[in-house]
């Protein structure tokens, strides 16, 4: 039963490694030779030269600047929100500390965009 369960698994692990393999073969493929058909082996070592070409077809510049303030940003407010709120659980003096903590925890777990979903399917809705 052990080695089926191994033998399973190996299966299982193939075939999600399938679609990895080949994309990263055609990552490696040059344009002049991609077709669009699945190759099985690299036509040749063009990975820099697509990645230039992707960058340049999608701008990626501009989104990927936008991205990195996003990121720096929001991950300074969050270490400055928690401290904020460890400071205040810990220091300041009051009730119901285990009901913030949870609340505080609940929100790190569930991201806000989870909450906004049925506000903008009933706004979308509206017209």
């Amino acid at each position: 039963m052990k080695t089926l369960r191994s033998l399973v698994v190996v299966l299982l692990a193939l075939i999600w490694f399938v679609p990895t393999y080949l994309i990263v073969v055609n990552a490696f493929t040059p344009n002049d030779a991609y077709t669009g058909d699945v190759r099985w082996l690299p036509g040749g070592v063009a990975i820099f030269e697509n990645m230039a070409a992707a960058w340049d077809a999608a701008q990626l510049g501009p989104s990927m600047l936008n991205s990195l303030a996003y990121a720096v940003v929001a991950g300074c407010l969050a270490v400055l929100v928690a401290a904020f709120a460890g400071f205040a659980l810990t220091a300041i003096p009051g009730g119901r500390r285990v009901l913030w903590f949870w609340l505080i925890y609940a929100g790190s777990l569930f991201p806000a965009q989870a909450f906004l979903r049925p506000l903008f399917t009933g706004y979308a809705e509206t017209g």
